[in-house]
């Protein structure tokens, strides 16, 4: 629904996951290539529920920022991790 919202009013949009590119490496390299492609210098994470590459954050230390719509921890989600 999202990407179809998105091709619609004429924003590029991608679906990336690790099971199409058949590792968490190749995944992150091609979510860098992306990000570079549109020199993308601030990352909001919106309802991801997946770790990012250490690459990934790394090269955006101090530039990502993750909205959780839950309350936490309380609320965090199946299969999330819990902190001890």
């Amino acid at each position: 629904m999202a990407l179809q919202r998105a091709n619609n009013e004429k924003i590029p949009s991608y679906h990336l996951s690790a099971k199409k590119f058949g590792s968490e490496k190749k995944l992150a390299k091609k979510i860098l290539d992306v990000l570079s492609q549109y020199n993308i210098d601030i990352i909001f994470l919106a309802g991801y529920m997946r770790m990012l590459n250490i690459v990934i954050l790394e090269k955006y230390h101090n530039r990502i920022f993750n909205i959780h719509p839950a309350l936490l921890p309380k609320f965090s989600g199946k299969s999330t991790r819990k902190r001890t």
